[in-house]
Formats: C-alpha cells, sequence, structure tokens
C-alpha cells in the first residue's frame, strides 16, 4: 500500500517540501515531486526529514494538474533510491503486550471488550486502539492512525499533531474542539536527532511498565475513524534524542482530556513530568516495519 505524505529534505542546500508516495515499508522508490519554498528551512514538522543530496537525483519537471502558489520557487522531481526512508515524530509504536488495555473509570469496560493483538512495529496507517466518547457515551475502537477529516480528499493524514498549533491549525481544531480521545501504547520509538550514533533507534516507555496513554484527536470514517497522536516539547528523558515527544496523559488524566473544555484540554499539553520514562537503544530493523520480536530488544552501542 502507497501513503502519500509530506516531507521536508534538502536538495544541493535549498530547502524543499516535498509531496511523496510512501510505502508500508516507509520507502519511497522512484519519481516524486517538490515544491522549493522560498525562506522555509527543514525544522519542525510531522514528517520532516533531511536526505543526503547524494541519495537522488534532481531534474525538471512539475506534478500533473499541480497548482504553483505564489510562495513556491518552482516545482522539481527527485527520483530516490529504494532505502531513503522518513519518519514522523513517534513514527512507530508497540501494541498488545497483555492483550487488552485497562483503565480505571468509564472506559475500562469498554477498553475491556477491545482485544489488541501483540504488535512490534505499528507504522502510521495501521490501526491503533483509541478510547473516546461517541454520542455521550464511552466508546474503544480501532482507529486509523493518521488524521483525515471528512473534507480532505487526497494528500497526506497526519500521524502527528502539534500541540503548539493544534487549537488554530484548520487541520486539526475542529478535532481538538469536539474529538479528543487517548491512545494506549506500550512504548514508541524514536530515532536520534541529537545523539551518537545519528539516526539510531531508540524504544521509550514507562519506567513502571505501564502503559502510555497518548493523547489524540480523532475524525469519523467510514471504515474506522482516524486519529493523531498530539505532540509537545520533550522532557530530560527525551530531549538527549529529539526535540519533540507525544502528550503522554496519566489514566487520571484521561477523562479530563476527552470531556474537559478545549482551554482545560490546552492546560494538559505538556512534557511528560521528569522521571517517568526510560529508553534504550534498539536494532535498526525497527525501520524496516518488521513484526519481529527481537525489536525490542535492547543493543550495546559501540
Amino acid at each position: 500500500m502507497m501513503n502519500q505524505t509530506f516531507v521536508n529534505v534538502s536538495v544541493s542546500r535549498c530547502p524543499v517540501f516535498v509531496y511523496e508516495d510512501v510505502d508500508d515499508a516507509g520507502r519511497c522508490p522512484g519519481t516524486i515531486c517538490v515544491r522549493l519554498l522560498e525562506g522555509v528551512n527543514a525544522t519542525s514538522g510531522p514528517r520532516e526529514r533531511a536526505i543526503q543530496e547524494s541519495a537522488c537525483r534532481v531534474r525538471t519537471g512539475k506534478p500533473a494538474g499541480a497548482s504553483r502558489p505564489p510562495w513556491t520557487l518552482g516545482w522539481r522531481s527527485i527520483t530516490m533510491t529504494a532505502t531513503t526512508r522518513f519518519r514522523p515524530m513517534c513514527g512507530r509504536v508497540g501494541l498488545g503486550r497483555e492483550g487488552k488495555y485497562y483503565v480505571d473509570g468509564r472506559f475500562g469496560a469498554v477498553l475491556g471488550r477491545l482485544a489488541v493483538a501483540q504488535r512490534f512495529n505499528v507504522p502510521p496507517s495501521a490501526l491503533v486502539p483509541l478510547v473516546r466518547v461517541l454520542n455521550g457515551v464511552p466508546d474503544a475502537v480501532m482507529a486509523r492512525w493518521g488524521l483525515k477529516p471528512s473534507w480532505w480528499t487526497k494528500g497526506p493524514t497526519p500521524s502527528n499533531a502539534r500541540g503548539e498549533t493544534v487549537r488554530t491549525s484548520g487541520m486539526f481544531r475542529s478535532a481538538f474542539a469536539r474529538r479528543r480521545g487517548a491512545i494506549p501504547i506500550d512504548y514508541f520509538y524514536e530515532w536520534a536527532k541529537f545523539s551518537t550514533p545519528a539516526r539510531q533507534p531508540w524504544l521509550i516507555r514507562r519506567a513502571d511498565g505501564d502503559p502510555l496513554w497518548i493523547a489524540s484527536l480523532w475524525e469519523p470514517g467510514d471504515e474506522a475513524p482516524s486519529a493523531t497522536m498530539v505532540t509537545t516539547t520533550p522532557n530530560e528523558c527525551m530531549a538527549e534524542i529529539h526535540d519533540r515527544m507525544p502528550v503522554i496523559l496519566e489514566p487520571e488524566q484521561i477523562d479530563r482530556w476527552i470531556d474537559g473544555t478545549p482551554e482545560e484540554a490546552a492546560m494538559m499539553i505538556a512534557a511528560a513530568p521528569d522521571g517517568i520514562l526510560e529508553r534504550y537503544p534498539v536494532s535498526r530493523m525497527v525501520g524496516r516495519v518488521v513484526e519481529d520480536p527481537r525489536c525490542i530488544e535492547p543493543i550495546v552501542l559501540e
């Protein structure tokens, strides 16, 4: 399956915004189209990743039917190598360690009926468990990871939403105001942005072994709802490897996140307290979206 998404790359030291097709393994072989942006740098954003110029060949081109907004400098096409990969922040998670998740309170009963298969390396566009309130009733459902509003017809479905802009972004503000939920996961992976070696994958989990409850937004869908995970600035554990982390809710915060006012929910968008997370390096096989228990085994960095 091919999933359309946006990422930032650098071509000949010029920042560009990329519209490309990525398969389930995170690869984008073939030709993709890019827009060269004026005055934009390759920093913040849910799916931004830098690539080396040596990984691509640039030639003139423009996607069929594509418009040319006034803020672009032009269109280019890039032929990517089959190994070039792009990952959003919190771009892989692990699920179903105990088969079923549980939380005290009104979501416990519905969540207990939702069986979650154990998976060691879940990518965006896959199904993840979601608790929400639907028509005033607590509900638990498997949701498609990647938010798709009803008006969205093509293009990327973001797996992450920046907490600083969820109240104002056209993509997220309606869901933030009316459709907040929580996604329970066992752990997530992140690729080091700052530490050595570069792009080393790390597994991050709660130090006490409990599930991580990720603050989320959701939209209704034909076959399944879609959902995205809200991110924020990092705590001490995450800051050494990345400049973002998911918003982690304590179980007693879930009701208020889902049912509270937007103002109350906005106050909860913050880094997790220091000391509740732990991390360790794992094999680079995580980048291939393989379902293998070896994905979660610690490795020794040389």
